[in-house]
């Protein structure tokens, strides 16, 4: 690992874009309630569904929440011992979150009437000040996070983990009506070309 280190802080690419990635997430992410309420006071449309129309509901958030934060404790756990790895993880969460938030800006939908509300008490605090957020729906931050520690993962017995964790999660989610069918199937979509985009000019050190 100390080797890794090494030759990462070597690479002014590394050097550069690591503190300024994460400064820019960490900004998005404090400035998130003030977008979510503009988000939650867009009107939006319902969708027809016909996966969410022919389940019933169920209240998944205990397991949703313990998938999410127990996946990203082990996956930065894990990405601390390969820098570049932790390099393209955090310029593709970059990537993402910014397509996320314009998309679910331009895009803006309803929830779906039949939803089990998502209880999230650290986010509620942390980042949607309390507030319950129910509109920020194309695509699904829960399954692109999940899908990014799944991309950024080489260990083979935990990416086949987190892949698992990862199918498990979008069920739930359409299970609890907490985003349509097309935000949760768009989510690996979309975040494997923000990763594919993040890998451009980048060396990673496996």
């Amino acid at each position: 690992m100390i080797k890794r280190w090494q030759e990462a802080l070597k690479n002014p690419l590394f050097t550069r874009e690591v503190p300024t990635f994460s400064i820019i997430c960490f900004i998005m992410l404090y400035n998130s309630p003030w977008w979510m309420n503009i988000v939650e006071n867009q009107p939006g449309a319902i969708l027809i569904d016909p996966i969410l129309d022919t389940i019933p509901t169920y209240d998944f958030s205990l397991y949703i929440m313990s998938i999410i934060y127990g996946t990203v404790f082990v996956s930065f756990a894990w990405l601390i011992l390969f820098p570049m790895r932790m390099h393209l993880a955090i310029k593709t969460f970059w990537l993402v979150v910014t397509l996320r938030y314009l998309l679910i800006y331009i895009i803006p939908l309803e929830p779906h009437p039949s939803i089990i509300l998502l209880h999230d008490p650290f986010l509620a605090m942390i980042v949607y000040d309390s507030n319950a957020i129910t509109k920020d729906l194309f695509f699904s931050g829960h399954m692109m996070t999940m899908c990014i520690a799944c991309f950024v993962t080489s260990y083979k017995p935990l990416k086949y983990i987190v892949i698992l964790l990862t199918v498990l999660l979008g069920a739930m989610l359409m299970i609890q009506h907490v985003h349509y069918s097309y935000d949760v199937l768009a989510a690996p979509i979309i975040t494997w070309g923000g990763y594919r985009v993040a890998q451009l000019n980048i060396l990673v050190c496996i």
